[in-house]
């Protein structure tokens, strides 16, 4: 999958501050340039998290893979936060 077909599925946004929120929720909560795309396959559409970093750098892929895992496992996204699996997608 393309970054550009990705976007369109980005339903949060968090960042390696801790922040975390739902796109477009306030000025913080966009996908930037330099965000770090996540996601999983998750029934017929897939679920990324943007993830950037609060200096304005861009957060590696395995560190913005955690920062996505541990908010969404915060928000109650997986079924079992014990048995969540790796991203399907990092772009």
């Amino acid at each position: 999958m393309k970054r550009k077909d990705a976007m369109q599925y980005v339903g949060h946004v968090c960042d390696n501050a801790g922040a975390g929120r739902r796109v477009g929720a306030d000025f913080h909560a966009r996908i930037l340039d330099s965000s770090v795309l996540v996601g999983w396959d998750c029934g017929f559409e897939p679920m990324f998290v943007a993830v950037n970093c609060y200096l304005g750098s861009r957060v590696d892929y395995a560190d913005a893979e955690d920062i996505a895992t541990e908010y969404l496992k915060e928000i109650g996204w997986f079924v079992d936060p014990d048995d969540c699996r790796q991203a399907d997608y990092l772009i």
